[in-house]
């Protein structure tokens, strides 16, 4: 897979190589803001969808497994009308994605834990985790939670690996998978 980026008046491109691994379901990608998280995301699922699709992918090589389906997850702001809250409504997003996936389907959970304080945020996707591999569901979750990608870095989840996004000097974003 290569992901373009437009350095001034040129293109460069950071070849990277994705899958997912049976025995660890879920990644979590994590870095600085901005440093394209859910852009690569948002790449891995639509090259997904090319793929399925019959379409020319933005890969060297492409090898896609058959998906039943691909699910999205994102803030959905306030709900006044039945007093929800951002996060709140953010979670039960999340909830009907999560209650649609199989094993054979890929959810993209952008930023499950924030919105509320860090601590909360950290515990309750630790929880989402463990429910995530459980049944196989093969998931990239992008996260600003510094504990989840240091732990996800590190192996401290069983089930779940992690990718460290970096910025080169340049500016264009360096994908490390950490095995």
């Amino acid at each position: 897979l290569f992901v373009t980026f437009k350095d001034g008046d040129r293109y460069s491109i950071t070849p990277i190589s994705f899958h997912f691994d049976e025995d660890s379901p879920v990644v979590v990608l994590t870095g600085p803001n901005n440093g394209g998280k859910t852009t690569l995301g948002r790449h891995l699922t639509l090259n997904q969808i090319m793929a399925q699709a019959g379409a020319l992918t933005l890969s060297e090589k492409t090898r896609a497994s058959f998906v039943d389906g691909i699910y999205f997850t994102r803030s959905v702001g306030d709900r006044v009308e039945d007093s929800n809250g951002v996060y709140k409504a953010y979670l039960e997003n999340c909830m009907a994605a999560i209650s649609r996936c199989t094993p054979h389907s890929i959810l993209f959970l952008d930023e499950l834990g924030t919105g509320t304080n860090t601590e909360e945020g950290v515990r309750i996707s630790e929880q989402v985790y463990g429910f995530l591999v459980k049944n196989g569901i093969r998931t990239i979750h992008s996260t600003h939670l510094t504990e989840l990608g240091r732990n996800a870095l590190e192996g401290k989840y069983s089930g779940v690996v992690g990718w460290g996004i970096g910025v080169t000097e340049h500016g264009n974003p360096v994908y490390v998978p950490v095995q």
